[in-house]
């Protein structure tokens, strides 16, 4: 079911560039990526080393 948004100038042309920018056909396609993007973690949200395991305390790990 088709339905019409209202957007600023200023928001359609940038949606208009992006458009071409990922090469698709539609407005709808801009919007979807656009929402895979936002929803998407980025590289620096999982650290340096993302493989490595949570840390643990060991049973003597402190001065007493």
């Amino acid at each position: 079911m088709p339905t019409t948004i209202q957007v600023q100038d200023d928001v359609y042309k940038t949606l208009n560039m992006l458009k071409k920018e990922i090469d698709v056909e539609s407005y709808n396609d801009v919007v979807k990526y656009l929402l895979r993007k936002a929803k998407k973690m980025d590289e620096s949200e999982f650290g340096s080393m993302p493989g490595i395991a949570p840390f643990q305390r060991e049973d003597i790990d402190r001065f007493d």
